[in-house]
């Protein structure tokens, strides 16, 4: 399950709260384009080199997520590679422009993509490290998701964070009754 928003919209929340909230063993790895070794590839500085440094990265985290999942757990992904179709919050050359882009179709999309959503306004009066314009516009890039991933399910992060969680409960449940299922007629 991958939970993804802009800053602001709850993910950490989200994602803590879920962790303990699940009677099944439960994962959280982080898959975002920017935090842990990734700066470290940053500094390399050359192109080519830091592109592929990024994908071992990125592929590590997925390839650990994975074997969470086939160990039984439900792994909570924190962010995902879909988070390139949000402009970025810094200025980027045109070659780190197209490597976010390229980024962005690496991994296997996951079973579940959870996307909090929320107005720009309300972004910012929880994150206040961006303006509400641009967050409003990360929003909108978030949401022409909807096209492309059909894992994907909205859930109204303006509400309290109790209700989305069980809402994101449900949605969860309701991923995994359809897979077993699938399984058991696959099966039988």
């Amino acid at each position: 399950v991958a939970v993804l928003g802009p800053d602001g919209a709850g993910k950490t929340t989200l994602v803590g709260a879920l962790r303990h909230s699940l009677p099944l063993p439960t994962r959280v790895q982080y898959l975002g384009l920017t935090g842990g070794l990734i700066p470290y590839a940053d500094r390399l500085r050359i192109p080519g080199i830091v592109l592929s440094a990024r994908l071992i990265i990125l592929w590590s985290r997925y390839l650990r997520g994975r074997y969470h999942a086939s160990r039984g757990q439900v792994v909570l992904f924190e962010r995902y590679v879909l988070d390139a179709v949000a402009p970025s919050g810094v200025t980027l050359r045109p070659i780190a422009r197209l490597s976010r882009r390229l980024q962005r179709w690496v991994l296997p999309l996951p079973d579940l993509v959870l996307l909090l959503d929320a107005s720009g306004t309300t972004l910012y009066r929880r994150s206040e490290e961006y303006d509400a314009e641009r967050l409003e516009q990360w929003r909108l890039a978030f949401r022409g998701l909807e096209r492309s991933v059909t894992q994907l399910e909205v859930l109204d992060a303006e509400r309290p964070a109790q209700a989305v969680l069980q809402d994101a409960e449900a949605r969860i449940w309701a991923r995994y009754r359809a897979a077993a299922d699938q399984a058991s007629r696959a099966g039988g």
